[in-house]
């Protein structure tokens, strides 16, 4: 008795051996039922068939018009989960901070980027049939009126003090902004630090900015000066080069375009308006609309491309495995009926498919497939046996019972997934359950009549197949012991990898890292003042969120907070003060009026001259300072020139890259003196109601301090805002909160499946020996998946997770057809013999080739779960065929050893 030792068994291997059904066998009588129905099957050929024909082509009819895509990610999770609603209700109070287009407009000066983020708002407003909002904050004339004020009094003090000393300059290039008055000018500077009236340093960036933009004319390119940053106290950093318009459009969820029009209305504009790197702008997009819409494209191409590569590669794996055609033919057939029948489930019980469960059509060609492949070689060795069609089919019932049960198995695990908070999990669960049934019920059905009406042709050079095994039969046969040990210390080591493993909670590391939208994301997540990872809170009124952010800011997690009060300038009385004062006397130099005719090409050259002299004698000077390698610079720029040969031919090039900024920058520093004190109701309408919702329920804005795409300091920041604020939500709080639902809903996912799988095991082989054996490779399988994803450096993520489940839905599989075949033979030596190992193997590594097949994908959570998959499937394919057999020798040489014994 291979398998435990009750006497059902030992009837059952007599039954068998004398060819005759036991009554008594539940098992037994499963498998004549559905041997029964193989064979009325095949009886009923035509009227199957048909029958077939016509519910595929319904499905087929209705899935045109009823099945969609479900495009919304907040879809994925339960809406009922703690961490929804309160961002269900932060959404509604502030519905324009969702679903944004975040368009980065980047400038090589701040005169380009406002000049083109202006343009581009002002072509997206126009479009209010495509976008409810377009913000454009930098824009507003509020911050350019009164932006000094919200610098600090000492950094309002530095610019004052240099717009002084620039003033009798300022005043030279606002009468004449030509080549001739910044040669003046430069000449009076130079004069100016010479005779010790000016500080050198405060020069340093103003001779370096134009030797470049110099010296890049005479190489051919243009390099505009921005006067902007040559007024600041500070060089320009990459945020005062950069812009920002927020535009919101109306999404459609129920489309795999989201909101590709206003995408595409957005590039249109930039390309209307010839916004390129060329002139120096770069217009980039990212946000939750194009991050969605690129990872639906990069999932859909992904799992079309899968699917198609699946399909192609199984059936030459299945050409190989059965080595005739009709038989491949009639099972793929089966398989693609049954899959426009699972799809038109899908559409009808559901009505679309979410980014988890559109890769049902994958996961059905692994598993549906290996029902036809295990029946087929079945069939097959039947026939080669000598039995006729209709006998072979009904012989087949044994494999029938096995498919059957193997099903059932994996429609348990399916259905674990349904009870879960992961929506789009369960809704994977329910259809791919739904395919379990339809592909078993069409492999014992449509199957047999197509194998009835094709008459596939049988190879008689399988009849010697078995013969390759023997070596492997002998190692298991002689060493079975040694193979079990190995295992265990290979399951054991295993495990000391299990704490490395780690989980990647943010879905941005699944996207297609080459997409715009991605990069641009992790670029501004670089910055903690553009960083996507601020949290948000809901207070009463504006002075509740005061109060609240003031708490918020004591913790050591948060860098800063912001509210609408935030945009209320601290120390106005004194900073407009310090403006005035500065008004005051820079007044005759924002006249930007021309008092001087344009200049001649000889006024140029001559104007050039007295400014090297000039620099010259600076450089002689022992006062130069710091100044002495611009100085430099600029008069080697400025010799360059006047020895081109296209010297006055360029002239008019030439003004345009030194000056076209200037009155631009002129103009601001004239607006900006006009400003004046600013109160709540002077703040723009746009940004109030980005704070301060209808109901007037405030806003408060927290930034973290740490980087959060580490999962441990996204921890610490939300628990420790969630002790202040409880009721904190935004992209830290669904990360966090979200990924613990995912993986609790998996573990919930395992523990049901685990427990009900076994169950049904212990019931259908009555013994709870055979069961164990069945689920100690999957128990190896899983130890050495998680060791191999420690050796290469994987984590699992919200996509690859389901592997898990998997693993045990589908490998319990293996284990079931090696258990029952082998209660059928004499021993393990026979067990190998039989086609049944040739089909495990087979029908594993076709499920293993569909999954595989997702690593075509460019999205990089659907290529790494069909990674994952193909890792574990591979792992549990090597312990079933090695491992199991071993497992089973050893428990016949044990047996055997205690009959010896007894006898002795």
């Amino acid at each position: 008795m291979p398998l435990g030792h009750d006497g059902a068994a030992v009837t059952t291997r007599a039954s068998i051996a004398a060819g005759r059904p036991d009554p008594r066998d539940p098992a037994d009588l499963v498998d004549r039922s559905l041997g029964g129905l193989m064979a009325a099957a095949a009886r009923l050929s035509w009227l199957v068939l048909g029958l077939a024909l016509i519910v595929t082509a319904a499905a087929g009819f209705y899935i045109v018009g009823h099945l969609r895509m479900e495009t919304d990610m907040n879809a994925l999770l339960s809406a009922d989960l703690p961490h929804r609603k309160t961002q269900a209700q932060f959404d509604a109070a502030f519905p324009q901070l969702g679903d944004n287009i975040v368009i980065v407009v980047d400038g090589a000066t701040s005169g380009r980027a406002d000049k083109a983020a202006a343009a581009l708002a002002a072509k997206l407003r126009a479009r209010d049939d495509l976008f409810k909002h377009v913000f454009h904050p930098d824009g507003d004339p509020f911050f350019r009126k009164n932006g000094l004020l919200f610098l600090e009094v000492d950094e309002l003090h530095e610019m004052s003090d240099r717009l002084a000393d620039a003033q009798p300059l300022l005043a030279v290039l606002a009468k004449d902004m030509s080549l001739r008055g910044l040669f003046d000018l430069l000449s009076l500077a130079s004069t100016s630090v010479a005779d010790g009236e000016s500080d050198p340093a405060q020069l340093v960036r103003a001779f370096d900015r134009i030797a470049d933009t110099i010296l890049a004319h005479i190489e051919g390119r243009r390099v505009e000066l921005d006067w902007s940053e040559l007024m600041q106290a500070k060089p320009a950093g990459r945020s005062d080069l950069r812009r920002f318009i927020l535009a919101q459009p109306y999404p459609d969820y129920s489309s795999l375009s989201l909101a590709e029009p206003a995408i595409d209305t957005v590039r249109s504009a930039v390309a209307e308006l010839g916004l390129a790197e060329s002139i120096g702008v770069r217009v980039r997009l990212t946000g939750g609309i194009p991050i969605r819409a690129d990872e639906l494209r990069s999932v859909s191409d992904g799992v079309g491309l899968a699917s198609a590569i699946s399909l192609v590669v199984v059936t030459a794996l299945v050409v190989v495995g059965l080595r005739s055609v009709r038989l491949v033919i009639a099972i793929v057939l089966t398989l693609g009926m049954g899959l426009v029948v699972t799809a038109g489930f899908a559409a009808l019980a559901i009505g679309h498919l979410n980014l988890l469960s559109v890769a049902f059509a994958v996961m059905f060609i692994g598993l549906a497939v290996d029902f036809g492949i295990q029946i087929g070689l079945r069939y097959k060795e039947n026939r080669i046996a000598g039995l006729d069609h209709r006998q072979a089919l009904r012989r087949s019932g044994s494999t029938a019972g096995a498919v059957f049960l193997a099903a059932l198995c994996a429609t348990i695990g399916f259905l674990a997934f349904v009870p879960t908070a992961y929506v789009g999990l369960a809704e994977l669960g329910i259809i791919s359950a739904a395919g379990m049934v339809i592909g078993t019920t069409g492999a014992l059905t449509v199957l047999p009549a197509l194998l009835t009406v094709m008459r596939p042709g049988i190879a008689a050079a399988a009849q010697h197949r078995s013969s390759r095994l023997r070596w492997r039969i002998g190692v298991i046969e002689r060493f079975p012991g040694t193979i079990c040990v190995a295992a265990l210390a290979l399951g054991l080591v295993s495990l000391v990898a299990l704490p490395t493993i780690r989980f990647d909670a943010d879905p941005i590391a699944l996207d297609d890292p080459d997409a715009e939208s991605v990069q641009t994301y992790l670029d501004l997540a670089r910055d903690s003042s553009t960083s996507p990872y601020m949290a948000n809170v809901v207070a009463p009124t504006l002075d509740a969120a005061a109060a609240l952010a003031r708490r918020l800011d004591e913790l050591p997690v948060v860098d800063s907070t912001i509210t609408l009060q935030s945009f209320i300038p601290q120390d106005q009385d004194e900073k407009l003060q310090i403006i005035a004062s500065t008004a005051l006397f820079l007044g005759p130099a924002l006249e930007t009026g021309r008092d001087l005719p344009p200049p001649s090409a000889a006024e140029n050259r001559a104007a050039a001259a007295r400014f090297l002299s000039d620099v010259r004698k600076l450089a002689a000077s022992t006062r130069v300072g710091p100044l002495a390698e611009p100085a430099r610079r600029l008069a080697a720029s400025v010799e360059r020139l006047r020895a081109d040969a296209a010297w006055e031919a360029g002239g008019n090039a030439l003004d345009a890259s030194l000056f076209a900024d200037l009155p631009r920058a002129l103009e601001d520093l004239r607006l900006a003196m006009s400003a004046g004190k600013v109160a709540l109701a002077d703040l723009p309408a746009d940004l109030r109601e980005r704070y301060v919702a209808s109901d007037g329920r405030a806003r408060v804005e927290v930034v973290p301090r740490e980087n959060l795409t580490d999962r441990d300091a996204l921890r610490r920041f939300v628990s420790q805002v969630q002790r202040v604020a409880p009721d904190v939500t935004d992209t830290p709080v669904l990360l966090l909160e979200g990924g613990d639902a995912i993986t609790g809903a998996f573990v919930q996912a395992g523990a049901f499946s685990f427990v009900l799988i076994a169950s049904l095991l212990v019931a259908v082989l009555r013994s709870i020996v055979a069961s164990v054996l069945v689920l100690l490779p999957l128990a190896l399988a899983l130890a050495l998946t998680v060791a191999t994803m420690a050796m290469i450096g994987m984590s699992f993520n919200f996509a690859n997770i389901i592997a898990l489940p998997l693993l045990l839905t589908l490998g319990v599989a293996f284990g079931i057809y090696l258990v029952l075949r082998y209660r059928e033979t004499a021993g393990v030596a026979e067990l190998l013999r039989t086609s049944t190992p040739r089909a495990v193997l087979f029908s594993a590594l076709t499920t293993l080739v569909a999954f595989a097949s997702l690593m075509a994908s460019s999205h990089r959570g659907t290529a790494g779960m069909g990674a994952l998959l193909a890792i574990c499937l591979t792992l549990a394919l090597c312990c079933t065929l090695v491992v199991l057999p071993a497992l089973l020798a050893l428990g016949e040489r044990r047996r055997a050893d205690r009959r010896n014994e007894g006898k002795a």
